[in-house]
């Protein structure tokens, strides 16, 4: 697992760090491995993810480095590792003059596709765009494309893709929050591809604020599905309405895809 820590909402923090499991449930640092990967020289870093590429044997780890001043420019970096535990320097593999969040990678055949969630107001801003870039190495990507989606009465704030070979279809988790609220409120919703373009999205929420420390927001997460039982199984990330503290927690459950 990768994960950005966020404690009470200071940036300063949210550095790409790695945890690793045995049973998905208990958590620990790797051996020989020091937290955070990287740490900016500039701004702060945020939103890591996690990519198994097979055709090298390596881990990457993509995530941005923003930068408010003078004027707003987002990065996304790429860090590789064939052990987990020893880390390239960052590359740069674009920029952009807005934000361009939650990066999640997926590959079909040899060719490396990115999505991201598209925003020029930030954190309050009441609309949003998810785009998609393709690659044939994972470092160097074609320009964006609009995809087609849409959650009514929500505003796509961060998302997770993944690739399901057996049903022939990309799979994602948004985190998105109601028109007129802003990124500290979302809910999780569930949507479905065949071609990692066209969307199809479902009603309500696959996972909905609760009490206690998952009271205030359901925020980025990560899916696996097992096709042959149609269920879910989900680390979702989920902040405290009171003491605005961050933790992990895991789900499961049965979800009929269409």
């Amino acid at each position: 697992m990768v994960l950005s820590p966020y404690p009470y909402g200071d940036d300063r923090f949210e550095n790409p760090s790695v945890l690793i499991s045995e049973d998905g449930q208990n958590w620990s640092v790797p051996s020989g491995l020091t937290n955070p990967l990287w740490l900016p020289s500039q701004g702060h870093l945020s939103d890591a993810t996690l990519f198994y590429d097979d055709a090298s044997d390596q881990l990457f780890v993509y995530f941005l480095n923003e930068i408010p001043e003078p004027a707003e420019h987002c990065f996304l970096l790429r860090i590789t590792s064939s052990d987990g535990i020893h880390w390239s320097p960052p590359e740069v593999q674009f920029s952009s003059d807005h934000y361009s969040l939650s990066p999640t990678v997926a590959k079909i055949g040899s060719t490396y596709l990115l999505w991201t969630i598209d925003s020029v107001s930030g954190c309050t801003g009441q609309n949003s765009r998810m785009m998609q870039r393709s690659s044939s190495d994972g470092a160097t990507w074609s320009p964006p494309q609009p995809v087609s989606i849409s959650q009514p009465g929500f505003v796509a704030w961060h998302l997770n893709v993944i690739s399901v070979p057996s049903e022939g279809q990309f799979m994602s988790l948004i985190a998105a929050y109601p028109i007129g609220s802003d990124c500290g409120h979302t809910k999780l919703f569930f949507a479905n591809s065949n071609d990692g373009l066209d969307w199809k999205t479902y009603s309500g929420p696959i996972l909905d604020v609760g009490s206690g420390w998952q009271s205030r927001a359901i925020y980025r997460s990560a899916l696996v599905y097992d096709p042959d039982k149609a269920l879910f199984r989900t680390w979702y990330s989920a902040v405290d309405a009171v003491s605005l503290e961050w933790r992990i927690g895991y789900t499961e459950g049965l979800f009929n895809v269409e």
